[in-house]
């Protein structure tokens, strides 16, 4: 048990414990277990601000209620999502993603699949403090065109994680996945 306690209140996707102050999203990916009237109930957590946590929908009426017990787990087996693109147009040395992605539960291991249509170099885009650093996962020879990677890269508090190709390309598929320090 990673934490437990009792619901002040909730929706059929939302449980809210008003004497939390968590970190947002530090219970991402975990399980939820909660009794209400007498009926276990298990989810996912998807994501959680300081006092909510945000999971798949209960059956139609149900939702929590105050008083009604709550038990958290981390699911250490359990990859978290952080990136999934598909069949995306990329620019020649441009951020591949919308928006930079963060740890949820630092440090940990960011484990990145890559398959592009172009041969070029493949380059993590890491900022911390301001400071952005370009770490090149491959600088000797290019990547193979039509080819999947992997590669693995190391994350640490206040990082934020972007990537960049040398050409412009098709984006065949980008998976990033979160790995727990401890799954390492």
């Amino acid at each position: 048990v990673d934490d437990q306690g009792v619901a002040t209140k909730g929706s059929e996707t939302t449980l809210e414990a008003l004497t939390r102050n968590w970190e947002t999203d530090i219970w991402a990916g975990s399980t939820l277990r909660i009794s209400i009237e007498d009926t276990l109930y298990i989810r996912k957590v998807t994501l959680n601000t300081n006092q909510k946590l945000t999971f798949k929908a209960l059956p139609d009426g149900v939702k929590p209620r105050k008083g009604d017990e709550w038990v958290l787990r981390r699911s250490e087996l359990t990859p978290l999502e952080k990136a999934n693109e598909h069949n995306a147009t990329i620019t020649a040395d441009n951020d591949i993603l919308a928006r930079d992605i963060t740890p949820s539960n630092p440090p940990c291991l960011f484990r990145i699949m890559i398959c592009l249509d172009t041969a070029g170099v493949f380059s993590a885009m890491i900022t911390k403090a301001g400071s952005e650093q370009q770490f090149k996962f491959n600088s000797a020879s290019n990547l193979t065109a039509d080819a999947g990677y992997i590669f693995d890269l190391l994350v640490h508090s206040g990082d934020s994680i972007n990537f960049q190709h040398s050409a412009a390309a098709t984006l065949k598929t980008l998976r990033v996945q979160e790995i727990i320090g401890a799954l390492q």
